[in-house]
């Protein structure tokens, strides 16, 4: 009986210990500010005004297709940028071939075109641009690659 009691006294002790000390404790790397996947062209900014960004490119014989989606916060009055389309060359170095410029009114740009086609080879298409509103300004750079 007495070795019971005193199991359960140093257990209680042990516990009690257990709640007036501290440990260690590690805490995870931060992540990165975004995540970004360049062959999919989908970018899930950390912006301060922009939601959503997207770009795709889809290079055939006829002609290069893509598609450029920026969704903004409402306080956003303008998007604009330019599309700069790059060829692959033999020496591994991408050329630029093409670019046009883009603009929209308003919080939410969904454009959808096309450029000329250059043959087949890797295409990398990047939209360079800004989201503006009242006194607010911000950046964005986003690319895609893809090939036929």
């Amino acid at each position: 009986m007495k070795l019971k009691k005193t199991l359960i006294l140093a257990l209680t002790l042990v516990m009690l210990c257990g709640l007036f000390t501290s440990a260690p404790v590690l805490a995870k790397e931060p992540t990165p500010t975004a995540l970004a996947d360049e062959n999919a062209g989908y970018i899930a900014p950390r912006y301060s005004y922009i939601i959503r960004a997207s770009l795709s490119v889809i290079p055939s014989s006829s002609k290069t297709n893509y598609s450029l989606i920026v969704s903004c916060i409402s306080d956003i009055n303008s998007i604009s940028g330019t599309l700069t389309l790059y060829k692959q060359d033999s020496s591994g170095n991408y050329e630029k071939k093409s670019s046009k410029n883009v603009r929209c009114s308003g919080s939410y740009m969904n454009t959808d075109s096309s450029f000329s086609s250059y043959g087949s080879g890797n295409y990398l298409l990047v939209f360079d641009g800004n989201v503006t509103g009242n006194n607010i300004s911000e950046s964005i750079t986003i690319s895609a690659k893809n090939s036929y």
